[in-house]
C-alpha cells in the first residue's frame, strides 16, 4: 500500500479527474468526486485513504474520504496515454479516473467513501504501522506486554501490529528467534525490540524493492544460496540448522517455526500442535551477540545488528549525526529507543528511491514467483504480464520472448527459409535453439569459422582434382573471364560467403540430426564436392558397416 500511495502522490494528487463506476457498484462515491481535486492519499498498513476537495481545518465537510483495501488481489493501475492503449473496463472495475493523458483504474475488495468521519474511526481502530512517521513502540509495547495473545496473533492482528501479512510474520519471528506461540505478555522488552526492529526492517525493504526479501544477501551467500529469497515461509527445512519446520494454525492461517532456531521457552505458553514434538523445558539458545571489549567490531556494524550493542556515548554520537536532540540525563534503553524511532519513523534517514512498478514484475519473474503469491498492486494484470514478459531468468535468458512466441510451424517457416535442415520431429525448444544458433551466423566468431571452413573446403577441391592452389585460382579466373562479365563475377563472390554459410549450418545440421537417428554402427561421411554451378558444396552421408 505505501508504494501504491508513494507513486500516486506523483502521478494523481493534484490533479481533478472526471470520476466514473464502470460496473456500477461505486457510483455514488464516483459522483461525489467528480471534479473535486485529488488532494492527498495515505496508507496504513494495508488500508489506503484517497483525499478529494480543499481540505479546511475549520470545515472539512466538502472533503470525501475513499478507503480502499485490496484483499489479495487488487491493483490500482494508472495509464499514460500518450504510450500505452488504455484497455476496456474488467467486471471489477469500481472506480476509473480521467483526466488529459492519465487514467487511473481501481479493482478492489473493499471501496467505500465518507466524509473525515469514516477516516478517524478506521484510523482509530488500527494499530502501529512501522512504514509511518507517527508509529510508536513504546505505545505497541506497552499493549503487548498485558495481551493474553501469543505474539503470532498479534503480529497478524491489524490493531496491533499495521501491515504484516502471513509471510512477514513467519519471517520476523524467525530472524527475532521468537516462536510464534509465545504469549505477549511472556515476550520481554528485548524480545519485543528485536521483533519490532525486523518488522520494521524487512517491511521497509519491501518497500523500495516491492518483493518480500526476507534473507539478508550476505547470509544467503554464505548458507550457500545465493538466491535464497526468504527463510522458513513455506520451506520443509530450516536453512540455518536444517531442522525440520514445525507448521500449525492460528485464526485459520498456517503458521510456521524452527523449533531449534525458534524455543518455546516457556511451559506455560501453549504447545506446538505437532505431537511428536515435546516443548523443551530447557532449550539450547542461540548465541546473542554482545559489546566485547577485547574484540570491539565497528560502530556501523554493532548499529546494523542491534542498536543496543552500542555505548551510551556512541548512542548520543549517532542521534546527534542525526540532528536528534536528547536529555542531557537520559537512561541507555531511552536513547536505543529515541535511535530506533528517529532512523525508521521519522525519514531522517537517508533517502531511498523504490524500484519501478516495472521492475519490481520483471524481478518477481525472473524469480520464478508467481503473480499469485505476490501481485504488484499499483500495475493491472495485463501490465504486470508486460513487464514480466521482459524479464530474464537466472541464466540470463530471455522468458518466453522472440522466437519462443512463434508456433511450431512459424520456427520451421524461418529455418526453411534460412536453407535450414532439422528432422520432422524436434522439439520446439530444440527448434528455438537452432533457429537462434544460425542467428547468431552473423557474429564475427562464426565468420572466422566460416572462412576457415571455406578455405579447408578449397584445399579438398584442389587436392581432389590434381591441382594446387595456385593453379586452381588461374583456372577459375580464366573461366570466369570467358563466360561472365566483371559486374557478374563481382555479385558471385558477394554472394558466396553466404551461400556458404547456409551449406556449413545445413551441414551441421545434418551431422547432428543423422547420428541421433543411425544407430552406434553407423558413422558419418564428410566428401566435398562442386555443384554444377561451379560452386563448393560439402555433402554428409551416413556410412554403415554394409556400405563400407
Amino acid at each position: 500500500m505505501h508504494r501504491v500511495a508513494n507513486f500516486h502522490r506523483e502521478r494523481l494528487v493534484g490533479k481533478k479527474f472526471v470520476a466514473i463506476s464502470p460496473n456500477g457498484r461505486f457510483t455514488d462515491g464516483a459522483e461525489l468526486i467528480n471534479g473535486k481535486p485529488f488532494s492527498r492519499i495515505e496508507a496504513v498498513g494495508k488500508n489506503l485513504f484517497a483525499f478529494f476537495g480543499e481540505e479546511d481545518e475549520d470545515n472539512d465537510e466538502q472533503v470525501v474520504v475513499v478507503h480502499i483495501h485490496f484483499g489479495m488481489a487488487g491493483n490500482w493501475a494508472v495509464y499514460d496515454t500518450s504510450k500505452e492503449d488504455v484497455p476496456d473496463p474488467t467486471p471489477t472495475n469500481r472506480l476509473r479516473l480521467q483526466c488529459p493523458g492519465i487514467v487511473a483504474d481501481l479493482s478492489a475488495m473493499t471501496v467505500k467513501h465518507g466524509g473525515m468521519t469514516l477516516y478517524n474511526e478506521k484510523r482509530s481502530k488500527l494499530g502501529e504501522d512501522p512504514l509511518r512517521n507517527d508509529s510508536n513502540p513504546q505505545r505497541l509495547w506497552e499493549r503487548v506486554s498485558k495481551s493474553k495473545k501469543s505474539i503470532g496473533a498479534l503480529i497478524m492482528d491489524q490493531g496491533f501490529f499495521t501491515g504484516p501479512g502471513n509471510i512477514y510474520r513467519a519471517e520476523i519471528l524467525f530472524k527475532a528467534g521468537v516462536h510464534p506461540n509465545k504469549l505477549g505478555k511472556q515476550l520481554t522488552r528485548e524480545e519485543f525490540d528485536s521483533v519490532w526492529y525486523h518488522t520494521v526492517s524487512l517491511l521497509e525493504r519491501g518497500f523500495v524493492t516491492g518483493s518480500i526479501l526476507t534473507v539478508d544477501r550476505e547470509e544467503a551467500k554464505a548458507l550457500g544460496k545465493p538466491n535464497l529469497r526468504r527463510y522458513i515461509y513455506n520451506t520443509s527445512k530450516c536453512p540455518r540448522c536444517k531442522t525440520s519446520i514445525q507448521t500449525w494454525q492460528i485464526n485459520s492461517r498456517t503458521c510456521y517455526a524452527c523449533t531449534r532456531c525458534q524455543p518455546l521457552q516457556s511451559s506455560s505458553s501453549t504447545t506446538e500442535t505437532s505431537p511428536n514434538v515435546a516443548v523443551p523445558v530447557t532449550p539450547p539458545r542461540d548465541c546473542v551477540p554482545f559489546n566485547s571489549h577485547c574484540a570491539r567490531e565497528k560502530t556501523q556494524d554493532r548499529l546494523e545488528q542491534n542498536p543496543n550493542l552500542l555505548t551510551v556515548k556512541e548512542l548520543k554520537a549517532e542521534l546527534t549525526k542525526l540532528g536528534e536532540e536528547y536529555p542531557s540525563k537520559v537512561k541507555k534503553g531511552e536513547l536505543v529507543e529515541l535511535l530506533l524511532r528517529t532512523t525508521t519513523t521519522r525519514g531522517k534517514k537517508k533517502l531511498v528511491i523504490p524500484s519501478s512498478s516495472e521492475e519490481a514484475a520483471a524481478e518477481k519473474a525472473a524469480a520464478g514467483e508467481s503473480l499469485a503469491v505476490e501481485h504488484i498492486a499499483e500495475l493491472a494484470p495485463s501490465q504486470a504480464r508486460k513487464a514480466r514478459s521482459k524479464a530474464t531468468t537466472k541464466g540470463g535468458i530471455q522468458r518466453k520472448t522472440g522466437s519462443m512466441k512463434l508456433t511450431i510451424p512459424q520456427i520451421k517457416e524461418k529455418l526453411d527459409e534460412m536453407g535450414v535442415v532439422y528432422t520432422s520431429k524436434m522439439k520446439k525448444s530444440h527448434l528455438f535453439d537452432l533457429l537462434k544458433r544460425v542467428g547468431e551466423a552473423k557474429t564475427e566468431e562464426l565468420n572466422a569459422v566460416v572462412k576457415t571452413e571455406h578455405s579447408e573446403m578449397k584445399k579438398d577441391v584442389n587436392k581432389a582434382n590434381g591441382k594446387n592452389d595456385h593453379e586452381h585460382e588461374d583456372d577459375t579466373v580464366s573461366h570466369q573471364s570467358n563466360d561472365q562479365s566483371s559486374t557478374e563475377r563481382e555479385e558471385n563472390v558477394k554472394s558466396t560467403p553466404v551461400k556458404v554459410k547456409q551449406e556449413f549450418s545445413q551441414g551441421i545440421v545434418k551431422s547432428n540430426s543423422k547420428r541421433k537417428k543411425n544407430n552406434e554402427n553407423t558413422t558419418m561421411n564428410s566428401q566435398v564436392e562442386l555443384s554444377p554451378n561451379g560452386r563448393k558444396r560439402r555433402r554428409i552421408t551416413p556410412v554403415t558397416p554394409e556400405t563400407m
